[in-house]
């Protein structure tokens, strides 16, 4: 009978120990799993030191003790398990080394507050759940979970004003021709000297005349000198030197009507020689609407670099031939035109073509400085076209035959 009295009581004080030590753990939220710890074959320190001192209680107190230990499993089980774990101080393991110690004494004398400490342990799980967890995600987070984010460097720090001096061609019929200048802000403008210019004519002169249309590279109206080089406005970066004024100017050795709009009349004229269209020797014997002029693609490719040309006369007005004969020498941009005509296979107006050109300075005043292929925005080759042509010319070489017959598709 004495031994089933101490076994028992050596399971309440084991139950009660591990009650005690899961409520400590709370405390200090630590990760715990609700099971009941069993103890070893030989018994630990406290549960061995609880069952010698209890070896003369009698039954009646082993059984109280024992209710007392199954009512706290229940409520036990009842709290709710915390699953943030944060590390221990060496105080915090002290505390709970005494109050485990503390527990078993209590257990030991038969009065232990099964009940008081059930109570407890939920009381305090219950105001841990209301913290925030140790791991320090709560305070420091916004309401989204996602935490502040710091101010990047670009939003704390306001770029300056980058100012860009323009010095731009002004005239008009019956004034003396000028220089303007007009500062623009670079955070506020597009990168390109046409947007500048935009920005002017709409905020600051609207009297300032240029020419623009596409705004792509493919129409050529917005061609000028832009720091001394001629080109397209809506191709040409605004330069980043602050420093240095940029400076536009009409087309070089060209009649200006107003400010950059250069008088084109002679250089349309010019291109309107060349006859720029397609000739056929039986027109009349082809209608017109009821088959289409095929080519052959590899006839096709001794077109490319020529036909896309878009006549912005940048390479014209800076060939120094054109400035001097203007009025005789074509030029290079209508003669690589010319050219392009010549050795299109279905063209069959090719000697009447090169007749034409047999001149002392519509063809030949081309001294091949090549200042027209530096400065096309284009990237094509004026210089080599009008090569071909004297070679056209000269006999060295001949228009090859063309792959396709186009004249067979009205027959």
């Amino acid at each position: 009978m004495s031994q089933t009295i101490a076994a028992n009581k050596h399971k309440i004080a084991a139950n009660f120990s591990g009650i005690m030590n899961l409520i400590n753990c709370y405390k200090r939220n630590d990760d715990v799993n609700i099971t009941f710890w069993t103890p070893p074959a030989g018994g630990d320190k406290d549960s061995k030191t609880s069952c010698e001192g209890d070896k003369n209680k009698p039954a009646s107190e082993s059984d109280a003790a024992n209710a007392a230990g199954a009512a706290s499993k229940v409520a036990a089980a009842a709290s709710p398990p915390r699953s943030t774990k944060s590390p221990a101080t060496p105080s915090g393991k002290a505390a709970a080394t005494g109050a485990s110690n503390k527990a078993t004494a209590t257990a030991a004398s038969g009065k232990a507050p099964a009940t008081t400490a059930a109570a407890q342990g939920a009381k305090t799980a219950t105001k841990s759940e209301g913290q925030q967890p140790a791991s320090g995600k709560g305070p420091d987070k916004d309401k989204s979970g996602k935490g502040a984010t710091p101010p990047s460097s670009a939003q704390q720090t306001k770029k300056g004003p980058r100012i860009k001096t323009f010095q731009i061609y002004r005239w008009k019929p019956g004034e003396k021709p000028k220089m303007q200048t007009y500062n623009i802000d670079l955070n506020d403008c597009g990168v390109m000297v046409l947007d500048a210019l935009i920005k002017i004519k709409n905020e600051k002169d609207q009297t300032l005349t240029f020419r623009r249309s596409c705004r792509e590279g493919i129409c050529g109206s917005c061609s000028m000198n832009i720091g001394g080089v001629n080109t397209l406005a809506c191709l040409c970066k605004i330069d980043g030197n602050l420093a240095a004024p940029l400076r536009l100017y009409p087309l070089p050795h060209m009649y200006v009507i107003r400010d950059l709009v250069p008088d084109m009349s002679q250089f349309y004229e010019q291109y309107r020689t060349i006859q720029p269209w397609l000739q056929r020797k039986n027109e009349s014997k082809e209608p017109k609407g009821c088959a289409q002029y095929l080519q052959h693609p590899q006839d096709r490719l001794d077109l490319d670099g020529l036909v896309e040309c878009i006549l912005c006369a940048c390479c014209q007005t800076s060939c120094p031939s054109y400035w001097w004969n203007s009025d005789r020498y074509l030029g290079p941009a209508v003669l690589m035109q010319a050219y392009r005509w010549v050795i299109d296979s279905r063209d069959d107006a090719t000697d009447n073509r090169l007749n034409q050109l047999i001149d002392p300075y519509k063809l030949y005043r081309c001294h091949t400085i090549l200042n027209c292929t530096n400065t096309c925005p284009k990237n094509l080759n004026p210089g080599k076209a009008i090569i071909k042509l004297k070679q056209l010319l000269a006999g060295y070489k001949k228009k090859t035959e063309p792959k396709l017959e186009t004249a067979k598709l009205f027959k």
